[in-house]
């Protein structure tokens, strides 16, 4: 071609400096099933054939043809083995390439919720009280920045973990690494902890060419592995480390499936690589939320083919908007996701929970509320206080499938906590606190004889108790009463107006009806209360 006949050693040395940068750079994955590096081919051919400015004319159409016709080819083949179109199948069953799903009973399989356990504080929160901690030391605040918080359990206690980061590239020049991390309690907003004595986190997206986490693995020998999902994860003595997953292509150049992960000493850089089964305890996820959402829209899409979805929409299915981090009884943690039809009328088909190491998914026909509708909810029970709810976190309460979020001021600042039945949405529990909102939650759910408790909760009677002691409290504009009774040593009894007005007129001595959930706990939540002598 007349083109490479002007070719010289410049135009032969800018083209291998500009292969050499392109690595360096922008560090494609050298797998012919990745899309990257037929990106980097396609740049790299288009320099050098206009890097003399070559006139095209029609009496050089093989021009064309040479230029175009790898382009064409990788587009068809792309088309052919890639497409859902001719590979519905496989993207339907994609999220079962562990394990098929398991219908499993809601009840058994989440843990059942632990006032010290719920997680009250959001990511957007842990940031905020993060930042705040960071800012008590100005001389360390003004060289580093906080980097993205993850959920995590450490020890059994839930816990936001984010890495110090450089605050530019002049700061890493002088930092020599940062000096630690920020640890915040998920469970208590006063728990917030800078934690600088575990070694200087030197590799990190933050730093730069060498010391970069991403082109420092890269040139660790996985230029051509998939490695995405750079999560910050602490082991259980509080020493940093970088979890990275890695994964593969499984349908044509797309269908990512994870396969393992790689694990970075965040402060001398030492690599280490494992395969799903052989993961360490500690790391709480390999699998990737997008590759999860990913896999089961496409589940939820192609149960009946890709024409069906296209055209007609029958037996088609969807997660809802968000997804969150979940704990279950075992202390595995989960993927969990609302399920709802196509249509997104608001309401849930059921819920999907996927362990975020195996992928193991269990699927719960449960239908109910979306978890916007539960947000909704619980911001109109406050209306006039103008808060915004946060994503909602599924929890087991008395054997129900409950929504537990937050209520949050304009300041980003913990105002209530809301409880919210995923059947019934109008089922709602506010307090000003844990114990509150729980307290209110199950007061509602006794009360109501459409709900099925679990079975291992035993409600109590008693038709004909006599009124010991009676006073109220009043808590954030709301009465509540507390009572003992004769027939009963060593329990407190707790109520508001709301459940019955004959509680205000009460008083020693008087005969009462009482129904109420039996535990050991000192202080008992009354679901139904009945003054004899008030007709």
């Amino acid at each position: 071609m007349a083109f490479l006949k002007k070719i010289n050693f410049f135009d032969i040395s800018l083209i291998f400096s500009f292969i050499f940068f392109s690595i360096y750079f922008l560090m494609p994955i050298l797998n012919y099933d990745f899309f990257s590096i037929y990106i980097l081919f396609f740049i790299i051919f288009y320099s050098l054939y206009f890097c003399k400015n070559v006139d095209i004319n029609l009496d050089e159409d093989f021009q064309y043809m040479i230029f175009l016709l790898p382009v064409s080819m990788f587009f068809f083949i792309y088309i052919i083995t890639s497409a859902e179109i001719f590979h519905s199948n496989k993207y339907y069953n994609l999220i079962q390439s562990n394990y098929k799903i398991i219908e499993k009973e809601f009840s058994k399989d989440i843990s059942p919720v632990d006032i010290k356990q719920i997680r009250t504080v959001d990511q957007l929160l842990a940031k905020k009280l993060g930042e705040k901690k960071l800012g008590e030391d100005l001389a360390l605040g003004s060289i580093v920045d906080v980097g993205t918080f993850n959920i995590q359990l450490v020890n059994n206690k839930l816990y936001w973990v984010a890495p110090l980061v450089h605050k530019g590239f002049f700061k890493w020049l002088t930092n020599n690494g940062t000096p630690g991390y920020i640890k915040v309690s998920a469970t208590n907003d006063n728990d917030v902890e800078l934690v600088l004595n575990k070694g200087k986190i030197v590799y990190q997206p933050n730093s730069f060419f060498s010391e970069n986490l991403h082109r420092f693995v890269y040139f660790s020998g996985f230029m051509s592995s998939g490695i995405t999902d750079f999560t910050f994860e602490i082991d259980e003595e509080g020493k940093p480390f970088w979890v990275i997953t890695k994964y593969k292509k499984t349908i044509g150049f797309k269908g990512e499936e994870a396969v393992g992960v790689i694990v970075v000493d965040a402060t001398n850089g030492n690599i280490k690589e494992y395969d799903i089964k052989n993961t360490p305890k500690w790391i709480d996820r390999i699998q990737p939320e997008e590759f999860i959402k990913e896999q089961l829209n496409n589940y939820g899409a192609y149960k009946l083919g890709w024409f069906n979805y296209i055209f007609a929409g029958k037996d088609v299915m969807k997660t809802t908007k968000g997804m969150a981090l979940v704990y279950g009884n075992n202390g595995e943690a989960y993927w969990y996701t609302g399920i709802t039809s196509n249509s997104n009328d608001g309401s849930t088909i059921g819920f999907m929970l996927v362990n975020t190491k195996n992928k193991k998914v269990y699927f719960y026909k449960i239908s109910g509320a979306t978890e916007d509708r539960a947000m909704k909810s619980a911001e109109g029970m406050v209306q006039e206080k103008n808060y915004n709810a946060t994503f909602p976190i599924l929890y087991n309460v008395l054997g129900i499938p409950t929504y537990i979020l937050t209520l949050k001021d304009k300041e980003g600042l913990v105002k209530n906590i809301a409880m919210v039945n995923v059947k019934n949405y109008s089922i709602v529990g506010i307090g000003s606190n844990i114990k509150e909102a729980l307290r209110k939650y199950k007061s509602k759910l006794l009360s109501n004889k459409n709900i099925n408790l679990n079975s291992d909760i035993s409600l109590k009677n008693i038709n004909n108790a006599t009124i010991d002691r009676i006073n109220f409290d009043l808590k954030n504009g709301n009465s509540y009463y507390y009572f003992t009774i004769k027939e009963v040593n060593n329990k407190i009894f707790i109520l508001d107006s709301s459940l019955s007005e004959e509680v205000v007129l009460t008083k020693g001595n008087d005969k009462v009806s009482i129904k109420y959930e039996d535990s050991n706990n000192s202080y008992i939540n009354i679901s139904k209360f009945d003054n004899l002598m008030i007709n």
